[in-house]
């Protein structure tokens, strides 16, 4: 939870908020930064 999210380019996207859904396959809410310009089934990262 509350990590950072970035995306394939390692640009800052937000942090998660919550995850829920199926264990085998969860689904991870993100607040956004800012603007999010993240297209529809682009994939995203944590950073650690």
């Amino acid at each position: 939870m509350y990590t950072e999210v970035v995306d394939r380019r390692m640009k800052p996207v937000g942090k998660v908020v919550d995850v829920f859904g199926n264990v085998a396959a969860p689904y991870a809410a993100v607040l956004c930064k800012a603007e999010c310009r993240v297209a529809a089934g682009e994939k995203l990262f944590i950073t650690r």
